[in-house]
């Protein structure tokens, strides 16, 4: 459990998190030439959201595409749904690079897990970039 929570007395709600899941590639786990082919340039980002929520089965989506990693959260429109299935086609889609490609190199979580690893990501970006 988070200090957060503990310091407080509270304890996170899995139901919360419900339906939340995050599936990408970084530069700790993955060859910059997948990075590369998995990156996502400014003009193509608003296409590339509209696609992610274009199904209807997520109800929310973030993605971030910066040199060191690619990553898609989502929150699906039906939390008793399994996500991540859906959000590693949507990154095979939208950078029309096949699944095998890169799931060697993939990594997901999931619900608190998801939250947990957004926020150690941009408490690390500072410290964490490649020269």
């Amino acid at each position: 459990m988070s200090p957060g929570f503990e310091s407080r007395g509270e304890t996170p709600s899995v139901q919360r998190y419900a339906g939340l899941a995050l599936v990408g590639i970084n530069h700790r786990v993955a060859p910059l030439s997948i990075r590369e082919r998995l990156s996502l340039g400014a003009s193509r980002l608003e296409g590339a959201i509209s696609r992610c929520l274009r199904d209807g089965e997520l109800a929310e989506v973030v993605l971030l595409s910066t040199c060191n990693r690619f990553e898609i959260c989502g929150v699906a429109a039906d939390p008793s749904a399994d996500v991540v299935p859906h959000l590693v086609r949507l990154l095979s889609e939208i950078n029309d690079v096949g699944v095998r490609d890169f799931e060697p190199f993939l990594y997901a979580h999931e619900g608190l897990a998801a939250v947990r690893h957004v926020l150690v990501a941009a408490e690390t970006a500072g410290r964490t970039f490649l020269v």
